[in-house]
């Protein structure tokens, strides 16, 4: 269902355009690579989706995603930097003791910007770190779940929802 997904493998991505996708776009499952100059337009549910895998983003464009424009869960590694999302459901979400490093990330016109939280009860806290982010017209800038922890722009933001697993899969229905 997935426009492509990669398993257990080692990757490059480059130059790519993913397109009118029923469901996810990209995902990457207990993988190490990178995904750069890569452009994702309409797409049913999230962008890329990213479990368990170690990643570096480069130069994304995600215009209008159903869901999240970047979902990240059981334990991975993001390093991303120059990244625009715009018309989505949720800019970037980090879950389940995942690590999120991001530079110079423009969200505009989406709903959620960043959503940070625990997820699976295996699993722990999920962090996420954004230097240089501009958000315009997002009408939440971010969710985050005690004890996951958030920073953007050099500031540690505080807790400001409970029980978010609940609070987005509603939204989906």
């Amino acid at each position: 269902e997935d426009s492509l997904n990669i398993i257990r493998s080692d990757f490059t991505i480059k130059n790519t355009i993913f397109t009118n996708s029923k469901f996810d776009a990209l995902d990457i499952d207990f993988s190490s690579g990178s995904v750069k100059s890569t452009y994702f337009n309409n797409i049913g549910n999230d962008a890329v989706d990213l479990s368990g895998s170690t990643v570096v983003l480069q130069g994304i464009e995600i215009d209008s995603s159903k869901d999240k424009a970047i979902s990240i869960g059981e334990s991975s590694t993001i390093l991303a930097n120059e990244i625009s999302i715009s018309n989505s459901s949720i800019g970037v979400a980090s879950k389940d003791l995942s690590q999120v490093y991001l530079d110079n990330v423009n969200i505009r016109e989406t709903d959620i910007g960043y959503v940070v939280f625990q997820k699976k009860s295996e699993f722990g806290p999920a962090s996420l770190y954004s230097s240089n982010s501009i958000m315009i017209d997002v009408s939440k800038s971010y969710l985050l779940e005690k004890p996951s922890s958030l920073t953007v722009n050099g500031l540690p933001l505080s807790p400001n929802m409970q029980d978010i697993k609940s609070y987005i899969y509603r939204l989906d229905d």
